[in-house]
């Protein structure tokens, strides 16, 4: 377990959507986890009726994680303002609008938004953003990023947030012809991000091989969530990454 994530309480965790793969994992995750009481959802487009796995839990949430989509976090974070909990976000894609309405509900409570909660490609995120701050104009970055043939939104969330670090860290702009999207097969995730130097050429690579991992990572960023303050937090806070 990785240190501050631990409790003295079962954390109350809803688990929002009922047929998303991501949920599913999340759900099946959470039940080995003794961190963790389920509440069930019966997902977005039904009502937030829910029990309680084992007895003697109140009904309200501590937390409420989301891997949905656009529709689905909007009624998850309603879910989220009735109970008051904390809220980590998961879901990829989303529109500057539901952006919006997360961080005003982050005014008042703890919230996460992240769109790879696998915690190595959080460190992937730092080693890039530092690397292309090191190099600068001396090399062509180019990311790739590859994922199943189902998934929507292109580039990943992921992708995009390897670019917005480039930009922050280091002041370098990502034209949009250097990030390639990949979707084939059943792949889990893979981001690559290739620096292309006169004379030799630097790869940071990223790949899960387990859908587990996500849900690992989102647990254990929810059990520290639901213990901070009121605002945004992130996965580099929680692992204690410098900014």
């Amino acid at each position: 377990m990785i240190v501050g994530t631990s409790t003295t309480t079962s954390i109350r965790l809803v688990v929002t959507g009922s047929e998303g793969r991501m949920s599913s994992v999340l759900r099946a995750v959470s039940r080995k986890d003794q961190r963790f009481v389920l509440l069930e959802t019966m997902g977005f487009r039904g009502c937030a009726k829910r029990k309680s796995q084992g007895e003697n839990h109140p009904d309200n949430a501590d937390v409420i994680v989301d891997f949905t989509t656009e529709e689905g976090t909007a009624f998850a974070l309603q879910i989220a303002s009735q109970e008051s909990c904390a809220f980590l976000v998961g879901t990829t894609g989303l529109s500057r609008n539901i952006i919006d309405k997360i961080e005003n509900f982050a005014a008042e409570h703890p919230v996460m938004i992240a769109p790879n909660t696998s915690l190595g490609a959080v460190v992937m995120r730092f080693l890039v953003s530092q690397t292309a701050r090191i190099l600068q104009s001396r090399c062509h970055i180019d990311l790739v990023e590859r994922h199943h043939m189902h998934k929507r939104d292109a580039p990943s969330g992921t992708a995009i947030r390897l670019v917005e670090s480039i930009r922050e860290k280091a002041g370098i702009e990502i034209p949009p012809e250097r990030v390639h999207s990949i979707r084939a097969g059943d792949i889990c995730g893979e981001h690559e991000v290739e620096f292309s130097c006169p004379g030799e050429r630097l790869k940071i690579l990223h790949t899960v091989t387990d859908r587990r991992v996500f849900a690992l990572g989102a647990l254990d960023a929810a059990a520290w969530l639901y213990q901070q303050p009121p605002g945004l937090h992130t996965l580099e806070e929680f692992l204690g990454i410098e900014p």
